[in-house]
């Protein structure tokens, strides 16, 4: 089940960028975005008490099986902490933003963009990438 929110925390910003080709005006916009953001936000910090006593939450599968590359999803604790500045951060520009953009902007392109970087972002700070035979040249041995 953590394996699961902790994929849903990352796919989930990447996801809620389909406001950017919805073209929704800027109050809909906003809080269309602000329900991706802050529910991936909530579902990290229904993870931060795991974290907290030291767990490591996460997953690997193979990715590449060819050349023995697998990728894993993982929280530790200095993932939690850039996951919960990158998704706190942007849920609060996305609150300022909702009275700041101009009813003529366009404020869908602006939300998809934020949400495309909250999301990329937070997959970086929870994936990686490793040889489970060492024969890969990008040969990572632990994440």
């Amino acid at each position: 089940m953590r394996i699961m929110i902790l994929l849903i925390i990352t796919i989930l910003p990447l996801l809620g960028s389909v406001v950017w080709l919805l073209g929704l005006k800027r109050s809909a916009a906003a809080s269309c975005a602000a329900v991706f953001s802050g529910t991936s936000f909530v579902l990290l910090l229904s993870l931060a008490p795991v974290v907290a006593a030291g767990a490591r939450v996460g997953a690997s599968w193979e990715w590449v099986p060819a050349i023995g590359l697998d990728a894993a999803f993982f929280l530790d604790g200095l993932g939690l902490f850039f996951a919960g500045i990158i998704l706190g951060i942007g849920l609060l520009i996305i609150a300022y933003a909702r009275a700041y953009l101009a009813p003529g902007e366009d404020a869908a392109r602006f939300f998809g963009c934020l949400l495309l970087f909250q999301g990329a972002s937070s997959s970086a700070t929870t994936c990686c990438c490793s040889s489970s035979s060492g024969n890969s040249p990008a040969s990572v041995r632990s994440c």
